[in-house]
């Protein structure tokens, strides 16, 4: 009788052993992907700036078709990369930077 209850005594501990190291695991791999799609995004986020610089260029073109550029060149850039694309974060940042360029030569002049 006392061997069976050290036997289910043993067998609850190795079951709570067993399921604390899965749980550890499985946020430790949420941590992973959440630290790598951090890490892409701000990789997309520091392209935008000098794709924007560049479409800056093109005269002949208006202000969407500038955007488009920028847009379609961060997305092959994400795709040559395999990093997910979030458009609307993108085009947020897009307008971000056009509203402070533009902030930038009003005080200029």
């Amino acid at each position: 009788m006392e061997n069976i209850n050290l036997l289910f005594s043993l067998i609850g501990t190795a079951v709570s052993f067993f399921v604390t190291v899965i749980i550890i695991i499985i946020k430790f791999v949420k941590n992973v992907r959440s630290k790598k799609k951090i890490e892409n995004s701000a990789i997309l986020m520091d392209a935008v700036a000098p794709l924007m610089t560049l479409a800056e260029k093109f005269k002949n073109f208006s202000g969407e078709e500038k955007r488009e550029y920028v847009l379609t060149n961060l997305n092959r850039f994400s795709i040559e990369n395999g990093i997910e694309f979030n458009s609307a974060a993108i085009t947020a940042k897009i307008e971000e930077l056009i509203k402070l360029t533009k902030e930038v030569n009003t005080n200029r002049n």
